[in-house]
Formats: structure tokens, C-alpha cells, sequence
């Protein structure tokens, strides 16, 4: 090897252990200061721009992410306080559009706006949503079916400020104290023994869910408390819009009857129903139909409106589960309300069949009921106890029809002159 080559070889090796002195110097340093590095720090930065080539790229890319990160951050707080600016304008605005109403508007709106939220949150699909915005006539909304969840909660606060309005005149002392601490206007510890206890109360009501108004009238008597003891179903009766029993009326001005359409009654739904299946079923549905071929009144009308009754039952159980369902019911709910509801004037079927293929219905829909109510009992989103309500509406919607096809069971069988007629009829 030549001196040329000896001194090139010399500095070659002398160049490859800088490079490692200085990228080991550059590692330790990294470890050192890291923090600070990425914190931002000028010092810092400087001298690791300072560490050859590759500490200068390395300076210049960390201080352009701490650049991009300022910016990003700043836009985001000019964001934040737009926002905050809008939601103050907002809320300012709905205040004093709900002063300007009278609190009946106020409350009419209020349920409306409420209503087309539940709706909007029930949405299944795009279309479904875009055509329900469609309908409200907000075009401006198609196409945020993802983001209905953050439009309700811009919307949910209008309808508070609304509900306040319409409830401005609380019905009672205790709960015009409660709205005046509450709007700020008189010192909480203002309350005379009473105020408080009334006011514990009604907070108890509402940890209990219910909501402030009703605790209010619950607690000053205007509303009254009564629950089923058979079924354990709670009602509330409003005491001033309830109708007075046992009122004098005076004997010269008796009371009006409701209007109603001239004419127009329907008799009681299922009416003598066990003279509506079996041989005696079938035999009064032939000779309905014969009178009804020669044109001539129906022999048995009661036989005929209680087949009737049972023919729609089936459709109609399927209608009450399905519209609280969402159209989507569990499929062997429906199953057994195909296969178990009973057909009318079938030799086949009798009273005693009929009654225990509607006790399983009722059994199915029963339990399926409970199913519910457990589910509701749990941890569950807004959304999601709007939908197990819904389903408690379809399952008590068809135990009713139910419970009314088997309670006209109760009437026994036909009278003795109906068998007579309906004996001569078939010519026997």
C-alpha cells in the first residue's frame, strides 16, 4: 500500500469515528433533554442544531411540530370561544323569544320540539332521517343522520328554556319559593320549616325520577298517587281536571250528554264470545250467512260481530307489537300470535281451546313484558329507554286486547231462545 492510499484509508477511519463520536454524543444528549426537546425548548434546540448534519435536521423538524402543534392549538381555542359565543347568542335569543309567548304556546312548542327530537333519535337509516327532516321542512339537517346525537343536545336546551316559560306560575307556595331559589331571586336560607320540608320532598321525588313539576303538584296535592294493586301500574290523577264524583247536580239543568255522531255505535267488542266457536259457533256463522244470502236481517248479530271481532284480533295483536317494536319484533312472538290466535266458528275450536290459546298469547306477551322492564331498570342511553318505552306501549297495547277477548269469555254460553231460533233456522 502505497502513502496515498495509507493516508486516505487514515482518514476515512478518522471521519467514520467522528461520525460515531458525534452520533453517540447526539444519543445522549437526546436522553438528557428529550423532555425539554419536545416541550420546546430554545436552548435545547439550539444545541442539538448544533451536533452536525443530522442534529440541525433533527432541530428543524421537532421545532416544525411544535409549530404545526401552536397553531393547531390556537385554532382550536378561537373554535372554542366561536362556539361559546354562538351557544351564549343562542340561549339568549330562545329566552327572550319564550318571554315574548304566553306560556300555553310555550308549552305547545316545547312538547313539538321535544317530540320531533325523540323522533330524530329513533331513526333507523339516512333516508328515514332525511325524509322526517324533509317532513319538519329543515332541509338544512339532511344528511347529519351521524350527527343527530350532537343536534339534539343543541336543541334539548330551547326546550328547557320553553318548559321554564310554561311553567313560570308554580300552582303552589313551597313550589314558588323552589323556582324562586332556584332562579336566584330570594336566600335558600329564607325557608321556614315548612318550605324546607316540602322542598326536601320533592327533591326525594325527583332522585326517585320523577320531574320537578309533577314532585311539585305531588307535593302541594294537586296531583294524586295511586298504584294498581293486582298488576302494580302507577297512575297520577291531575285533581283539577279530574271529573268530580258524586256532585250534586242541580235537578232542573241535568248534566249534557258528549256529543257523538247520530246513529253511530259499535256494541260491545267480542259479545257473547263462547257462543262464537265450537259446533254452536260454527252453526250460528252458517246461519248468518244463509240470511245473509236471502237478504234479510243477520239472525245472530251479536255471533256475527264477535266473529268478526276475533278475525281482526290477530292482525291487530301483530300491528300493537310491531309498532312498538320498530317494525322489527321478535320472530316467535309473532309466530305464537300466528299460530295461537283463535279462528271464529270453526267446528274445531271450541270455547274452552279458544280461552288457552289466548292465556299463551297472553302468557308470551307477559313475558316478554318483564324482559323489558329489566332492561329498562339497567344503565341505558336516552335513546335506548325511548325504545324499551315504546316496546312496554306494543306488549301492554296487545295484553289489553287480549285481556278483553278472554273477559267476554266470562258471559257464558247463549241464551236458550238464540239456541231455539238458530235450531229452527238449520231445520232441525
Amino acid at each position: 500500500m502505497g502513502i496515498l492510499d495509507q493516508y486516505l484509508a487514515g482518514r476515512e477511519a478518522r471521519r467514520q469515528q467522528d461520525a460515531a463520536d458525534q452520533a453517540n454524543a447526539m444519543q445522549g444528549f437526546l436522553q438528557q433533554n428529550g423532555q425539554a426537546i419536545f416541550a420546546g425548548d430554545q436552548n435545547a434546540l439550539g444545541q442539538l442544531a448544533g451536533m452536525g448534519a443530522e442534529g440541525l435536521n433533527t432541530a428543524f423538524n421537532v421545532q416544525g411540530n411544535i409549530d404545526t402543534r401552536n397553531r393547531n392549538a390556537r385554532t382550536d381555542a378561537r373554535a372554542d370561544v366561536t362556539a361559546d359565543r354562538e351557544a351564549w347568542r343562542f340561549e339568549k335569543e330562545t329566552t327572550e323569544y319564550a318571554k315574548s309567548i304566553s306560556a300555553e304556546q310555550a308549552q305547545a312548542e316545547a312538547a313539538a320540539m321535544e317530540k320531533a327530537v325523540k323522533a330524530a333519535l329513533m331513526t333507523e337509516t339516512p333516508e328515514q332521517f332525511d325524509a322526517l327532516m324533509a317532513q319538519m321542512e329543515m332541509p338544512q339537517f339532511q344528511g347529519m343522520w351521524d350527527q343527530r346525537e350532537a343536534l339534539a343536545s343543541q336543541f334539548m336546551p330551547m326546550v328547557d328554556v320553553l318548559k321554564t316559560r310554561a311553567g313560570a306560575e308554580p300552582l303552589s307556595p313551597e313550589g314558588k319559593f323552589a323556582a324562586d331559589v332556584r332562579n336566584g331571586l330570594v336566600d335558600p336560607s329564607a325557608a321556614t320549616p315548612r318550605d324546607t320540608a316540602a322542598e326536601q320532598r320533592i327533591a326525594r321525588l325527583i332522585e326517585g325520577g320523577i320531574d320537578r313539576e309533577t314532585a311539585i303538584g305531588i307535593v302541594d296535592g294537586r296531583l294524586v298517587v295511586s298504584r294498581d294493586p293486582l298488576e302494580g301500574t302507577v297512575t297520577i290523577v291531575d285533581v283539577a281536571k279530574a271529573p268530580r264524583v258524586g256532585a250534586p247536580t242541580p235537578a232542573n239543568n241535568p248534566p249534557a250528554p258528549p256529543p257523538s255522531p247520530e246513529g253511530l255505535t259499535f256494541g260491545s267488542a267480542y259479545e257473547n264470545a263462547p257462543a262464537a266457536f265450537g259446533i254452536e259457533g260454527a252453526a250460528r256463522k252458517l246461519a248468518n250467512n244463509v240470511t245473509d244470502v236471502i237478504g234479510v236481517s243477520p239472525a245472530f248479530p251479536d255471533t256475527m260481530q264477535a266473529q268478526s271481532d276475533f278475525a281482526v284480533l290477530k292482525e291487530n295483536l301483530i300491528n300493537d307489537i310491531a309498532s312498538g317494536y320498530g317494525r322489527q319484533p321478535p320472530s316467535w312472538l309473532l309466530k305464537n300470535i300466528e299460530a295461537l290466535t283463535p279462528e271464529a266458528g270453526q267446528v274445531f275450536t271450541g270455547p274452552e281451546d279458544a280461552q288457552a290459546k289466548l292465556r299463551s298469547i297472553g302468557n308470551s306477551l307477559q313475558g316478554e313484558r318483564q324482559l323489558v322492564e329489566r332492561q329498562l331498570a339497567g344503565r341505558i342511553s336516552p335513546t335506548q329507554r325511548m325504545e324499551y318505552e315504546a316496546k312496554l306501549a306494543g306488549l301492554d297495547a296487545g295484553l289489553d286486547r287480549v285481556r278483553a277477548a278472554l273477559g267476554a269469555f266470562a258471559t257464558g254460553s247463549a241464551p236458550k231462545e238464540d239456541i231455539d231460533l238458530m235450531n229452527q233456522l238449520l231445520g232441525e
